[in-house]
């Protein structure tokens, strides 16, 4: 079955349905050829390795605390709290807290293969 995502004009709930970080998913909530928002839902001690992405970004801390590795500093980022980090960008996250952070992604347009 295909994820739906939000379309051009829909009001999304950007909060986890129940209420628990672990009773959901993490999630992409809009997807098309230019930008991506995700859910990510971070219980406390959870990780996302270190990875790059060629667009630019933002994390946005909607919920807990997060530890965010970028640049070769390491930052706490609190609930209310936005970070961008600029395309390819290695970074990492962990939460410190159980944790809800919308993350932004520019997808750029691919070349001719």
């Amino acid at each position: 079955m295909a994820l739906s995502h939000a379309t051009s004009g829909d009001v999304v709930q950007v909060r986890p349905p129940g209420t628990r970080i672990g009773d959901s998913p993490s999630t992409a909530i809009v997807r098309d050829g230019h930008i991506e928002v995700m859910r990510l839902l971070l219980p406390a001690g959870k990780s996302l390795p270190v990875h790059a992405l060629p667009g630019p970004m933002t994390l946005h801390c909607m919920e807990g605390v997060i530890d965010v590795h970028a640049d070769g500093t390491s930052r706490p980022m609190r609930a209310g709290e936005l970070m961008y980090l600029a395309g390819g960008a290695a970074h990492s996250v962990h939460a410190i807290e159980d944790s809800f952070v919308l993350a932004t992604v520019v997808r750029l347009p691919q070349g001719p293969a």
